[in-house]
């Protein structure tokens, strides 16, 4: 297994570019580029960057290609607590880390934008302030964020999404594990179930997109909105304004819960 620091990264060719930016509060904003490429043979990826966002997309390239964008408001000496690490293996790993210790907690922020070539398996992306967004790669993925956006899309693989403040939104995905998300809206696909599966929001409204043919028990419940379902075959047990109880294409299981404590619930074929 190769490791590399963002000091490796720096020093092997990587590209860089360095902007001085004025912003309109009249702080210069310094934005600093990185990006190289790595050999990898297969195997899984996890992305994770401490504050910024995370973007993970195809490459037609057979390598693994990671650019990172760092930007502070403070000094320039503040991209000296940025640490990148990458490990390639079996399991592929980068991962942004800033020192705590530094001029301000949260002035520094690293982007991270990873290119996967094909037969290598996105398995987690993580930030804790930003968004995080995965789009046309394979694998059975956990994507959560604790302030921002999660956006997955075509994923070949079964998906948990989780945002603490931020809207969650799955599309074309081979299946669903589950979606939820503290402050936000919650609106996914789910085209697959492997077992049983939650779609939650605690303030936002939640939409559940499912495959006509998929088989499965639902509870669809809201304490402060309402439950609606279309074009959807469902026989309830269960049905008024706040809470759907059934069985959707006859099926008993697995169990799908939609539920919002403030928002509506719209249960409604993809």
């Amino acid at each position: 297994m190769q490791s590399f620091s963002r000091r490796d990264i720096i020093g092997a060719g990587a590209a860089a570019l360095t902007l001085g930016l004025a912003g309109c509060t009249g702080l210069a904003v310094s934005t600093e580029v990185r990006s190289d490429s790595y050999v990898v043979d297969g195997g899984t990826l996890v992305v994770e960057t401490s504050n910024g966002d995370v973007t993970v997309e195809p490459t037609y390239s057979e390598q693994l290609e990671v650019s990172y964008t760092m930007q502070t408001n403070g000094p320039r000496s503040e991209f000296d607590r940025v640490r990148v690490d990458v490990e390639t293996g079996a399991e592929n790993r980068v991962v942004a880390s800033i020192d705590a210790s530094g001029f301000i907690p949260l002035s520094v922020s690293v982007d991270l934008r990873i290119r996967v070539p094909e037969g290598v398996r996105v398995v987690g992306a993580k930030t804790a302030n930003g968004e995080v967004v995965v789009q046309n790669v394979a694998g059975d993925l956990v994507a959560e964020t604790n302030n921002g956006n999660v956006e997955v899309t075509d994923v070949e693989g079964y998906v948990t999404l989780r945002s603490t403040n931020g809207d969650v939104t799955a599309r074309n995905i081979q299946g669903l594990d589950g979606a939820i998300s503290t402050n936000g809206a919650v609106d996914v696909d789910v085209l697959g179930l492997r077992g049983n599966a939650e779609v939650r929001s605690s303030n936002g409204d939640v939409t559940a997109r499912l495959d006509p043919s998929l088989q499965a028990a639902l509870e669809a419940k809201t304490s402060n909105g309402e439950v609606t379902w279309r074009d959807i075959e469902l026989v309830t047990t269960t049905w008024d304004d706040n809470e759907v109880r059934g069985n959707i294409n006859g099926g008993n299981s697995p169990l799908i819960r939609v539920q919002s404590s403030n928002g509506d619930v719209t249960i409604r074929a993809r």
